[in-house]
């Protein structure tokens, strides 16, 4: 994938912060860096990032997607409340195991948890 000062902006932007933010969320982020930059090039660039492993995309529901740019074994456990997604370890022998099911064609893992986040239950009480 060749390098763009439009890619490394999103990238940037996406590997600064450890929240999980929305494409709206980068744009903005990016905008004010690059006023030219459009919405259709953020999107564009997510989705080659994603394509080459820099990033991943986090179905949240069927209307909203989030970004990471943190590419390493980890889980998302999703707020099925407020949609929240935080970071969730995965042990390495879960791994090992999600991996050992397709050993032939298996290049990596994704694994999202849904449930209720800490700030909701506590909201709810």
């Amino acid at each position: 994938m060749n390098h763009s000062r439009q890619r490394d902006a999103v990238l940037n932007a996406l590997r600064e912060v450890t929240c999980h933010p929305t494409a709206e969320w980068i744009y903005d982020r990016v905008v004010g860096q690059m006023p030219d930059i459009g919405r259709a090039t953020v999107y564009r660039n997510l989705n080659q990032l994603v394509e080459a492993g820099l990033a991943v995309r986090i179905q949240v529901s069927q209307d909203s997607v989030r970004y990471d740019g943190n590419v390493m074994p980890h889980g998302h456990m999703i707020c099925t409340c407020c949609g929240a997604v935080e970071d969730y370890p995965v042990s390495r022998t879960l791994e090992a195991a999600i991996m050992a099911e397709m050993p032939d064609c298996a290049q990596r893992f994704e694994l999202s948890y849904m449930g209720v986040c800490s700030k909701c239950k506590n909201n709810n009480k």
